[in-house]
Order: C-alpha cells, then sequence, then structure tokens
C-alpha cells in the first residue's frame, strides 16, 4: 500500500530536484522585473551601490524588498537547502510576466524606427516633439509614422546606455532561418518616366483616376482627412508611390 505521505511531485529541498543555480537566477529576473522593472543583474548593480537607500515612495520600498528578500538564491555560495526551498516558493508566486525594462524598451524603439523610417530612435523621437511630423497623415509614409510612435518611450534615453545598444550585435541571431540568409534581390533602378507609370498605373487601379489627378488632389488636400476616408487604405496604397514623383513630404 502506498504511504498516504508520498507523493511523486518533486520538491525543492529534494536535492535530486532542486533548482539550478541557472533557474534561481531566472526566478530572481523574473521577480525583478515584476517588481521593479529591471533585469536580476541590474537589481544586484543597484543594491550593492546603495542606490535604492535614498527611494521615499513606500511602495517602490516594499518592492524593493520584496527582491532583495530573494538574493540569497543567486548570491550565497553555500545555500541552505530548506531556505532556499522557501525563496524558491515565494519566488515562483510572482507572475511570469516580461516587463521590458527601459534599456529593452528603448532597444526595441529603435530598431522599430531604424527598420521602418531609417533613422534612430532618438532622431524620431527629437523630430516628433520638435512638431517635425505634424499633418503626417499626408505623409507618404504616414503609416509607418504612427507605427513607430506607438513604441516611443516616454522618457529620454541613457546616451551611454543607447549607444552600447545601437552598436550591440543583435541578440537574436540564432533565431534566423535559412530563408532568412537567402541573398538579397538586386536593386532595379527605374528611369523617371518609368517611375511616373508606375505610379500612375497605382492611381488607376486603386482610384480610377490618373496619377496627375491624384497628385493633384493631393497637394490641395481634397482627400480631406485621409484616416477616416472610405477609401483609406486605397488612397495610402498609391500615396505610398509619392517619393516618385515628387521630392519628398515637405513638397506643395
Amino acid at each position: 500500500m502506498m504511504d498516504a505521505e508520498h507523493t511523486d511531485t518533486p520538491t525543492t529541498d529534494d536535492p535530486m530536484h532542486a533548482p539550478t543555480h541557472e533557474e534561481r537566477c531566472n526566478l530572481f529576473d523574473q521577480n525583478a522585473r515584476y517588481y521593479l522593472g529591471v533585469t536580476g543583474k541590474e537589481f544586484r548593480r543597484r543594491w550593492h551601490a546603495s542606490e535604492y537607500e535614498d527611494e521615499t515612495d513606500e511602495y517602490v520600498r516594499e518592492a524593493i524588498a520584496s527582491v532583495a528578500e530573494l538574493l540569497p538564491l543567486v548570491e550565497d555560495e553555500q545555500p541552505d537547502s530548506r531556505q532556499i526551498a522557501d525563496l524558491v516558493d515565494i519566488a515562483r508566486q510572482a507572475p511570469n510576466f516580461h516587463f521590458l525594462t527601459r534599456e529593452e524598451a528603448w532597444e526595441m524603439f529603435d530598431r522599430r524606427a531604424r527598420e521602418r523610417l531609417f533613422i534612430s530612435g532618438a532622431e524620431f523621437q527629437r523630430r516628433w516633439h520638435a512638431g517635425e511630423f505634424v499633418g503626417n497623415d499626408y505623409w507618404p509614409n504616414h503609416l509607418a509614422i504612427i507605427d513607430v510612435y506607438m513604441l516611443m518611450p516616454n522618457d529620454d534615453p541613457d546616451p551611454e546606455r543607447m549607444e552600447a545598444i545601437v552598436s550591440a550585435t543583435p541578440q537574436h541571431d540564432e533565431e534566423l532561418t535559412a530563408e532568412d540568409d537567402e541573398p538579397v534581390p538586386a536593386v532595379i533602378h527605374m528611369t523617371r518616366d518609368e517611375a511616373r507609370t508606375l505610379f500612375d498605373e497605382s492611381a488607376r487601379y486603386w482610384l480610377d483616376m490618373s496619377g496627375d489627378e491624384f497628385l493633384r488632389k493631393w497637394r490641395s488636400r481634397e482627400f480631406g482627412d485621409v484616416d477616416n476616408h472610405p477609401n483609406h487604405l486605397r488612397i495610402m496604397e498609391v500615396a505610398s508611390l509619392l517619393p516618385f514623383v515628387t521630392s519628398g513630404p515637405h513638397e506643395r
């Protein structure tokens, strides 16, 4: 007869199933991100540099204490198995959400700005707050601007850390597939006449008007509020080709 106390569920104080140091580090990192929005490594740096000592916000101080309580998980060279088991149980109560750290948010924003608009995140932020994108609903890259704006952090980037972020080797190279490694197709350069022909064909296909007619209406803003226009997507399909026939979004 099986002992009623017996269970097949691994226990944290069982040496055969005790969390490895890497697993404990991951739990600690999970809690640091959940409570304070920083990595476990960054929390430890700030903690040992006494950067949290002057914190006055009671809520933040409680969050700091919650993470600091778990430091033995990653710092004790010869941890007590029972203490570790208790701390692991506590650490596992934090939801496994991945809140982006400040650096990660800026890295994602910078990467999106470069992919969609070929400028850095810091440059996009400068132009946005300077009002250079005002009236962007009439820009050919309107949707790209909004796409980047949606990821713009509320704070300013740390110049030194941002420099390290944007100059670092991408962290996800291992995720590239064979398809990503295929040769880039050769660039086809069109003449001005070919570009205008393509623009004209697009306008006739999407909106049943000539390219010249579309350009006239675009410049005179006869389309009104493009975002809420019933033909918004068709208009933007043609507008995306405006650089082929204009000198840029500021042309009037």
